[in-house]
Parts: structure tokens; C-alpha cells; sequence
């Protein structure tokens, strides 16, 4: 079951069953899933059990997951991710990040984030905020600039 949710996110962000990394994502998610302590050691538990599986090396799986992160992110996976509990951030996460918010999308039951990653995600919250507030007031002010351009040129038509 929640393979095959990793499985349908991967495709609506670009990934297909044609990149390694898409079934080394999935696989790794249903290891997330058996034990959640999994992800806090990515590279000792989830690479070389997916690398045994797959008959390849963890660099291997790293490197096809991370490709995965990178399209992803790419293609605006990042946001969907984030509501799932990260930062949201204009560079893609390291891979163990990547595969634990994966995991948290697929899977929300599991474990929750960490003290220090609900802070992460306060902050982020707070600095969105603040861009919201300016992206409003600099609206604002390009209205006005055009306001006040539109009526010098009409003064000085009025005065020729």
C-alpha cells in the first residue's frame, strides 16, 4: 500500500518507473515504514538493504535517489513535501531528508518530526509569512509608481 503512494507521487512529480531511483524511493519507503528508525540511519539501514535487494552498491542507490530528490524538487514536489512537515527551501534536501519527508507524505502514522525539524518548520512558516506581507506592499507600491508616472505624463501634456 504505501509503495504504491510513493509510486503515484513520484510519477505526479515527473518521476517514472524508467529511473532507478524510482522503485530504490519506493522500496526505501516501505522499509520506512517497517521501522521508522530507519531513517535516522539512511545510510547504515535503508541504502545497503535497497542495494542488497537491487543487486547493486549503496553509492549506487544514493545517487539514483538523489536524482529522484533533484527531479522532484524540480518539479514543485518541494511544496507538497513541505506541507508534510519540512522547510521549504529553493534547493532539494540531502537524501535522508528527502526520503523522511517522503515517508511522513506516505505515510503520516509514523513517527513525527523531531523537536529541532517543528522549529524548522516554525521559522519557515514565519519568514513565509513575512514575504507574503512584502509581496503585498511591493504590489502596492508598483501601483502607486505607475499612478504617479501616469499623471507627470499628463501634466506635461497639459502644459505643451
Amino acid at each position: 500500500m504505501y509503495k504504491k503512494r510513493a509510486e503515484n507521487f513520484l510519477k505526479c512529480f515527473g518521476v517514472g518507473s524508467s529511473y532507478k531511483g524510482y522503485s530504490f524511493c519506493s522500496y526505501s519507503i516501505e522499509l520506512a515504514v517497517k521501522n521508522p528508525d530507519s531513517l535516522r540511519y539512511v545510510t547504515k539501514l535503508i541504502y545497503p538493504e535497497v542495494a542488497k535487494k537491487y543487486k547493486t552498491t549503496s553509492g549506487c542507490v544514493e545517487r539514483n535517489i538523489r536524482t529522484v530528490a533533484e527531479i522532484v524538487w524540480k518539479n514543485g514536489g518541494g511544496e507538497v513535501l513541505c506541507g508534510a512537515g519540512g522547510a521549504a527551501d529553493s534547493k532539494r534536501p540531502t537524501n535522508s531528508k528527502f526520503l523522511k519527508l517522503l515517508a511522513y507524505q506516505v505515510a503520516p502514522e509514523i513517527q513525527p518530526l523531531s523537536a529541532r525539524e517543528q522549529e524548522g518548520v516554525v521559522i519557515s512558516n514565519y519568514y513565509k509569512e513575512k514575504a507574503e506581507v512584502l509581496e503585498k506592499e511591493n504590489i502596492e507600491l508598483k501601483e502607486a509608481t505607475e499612478w504617479m508616472s501616469d499623471m507627470l505624463w499628463e501634466l506635461m501634456k497639459n502644459r505643451w
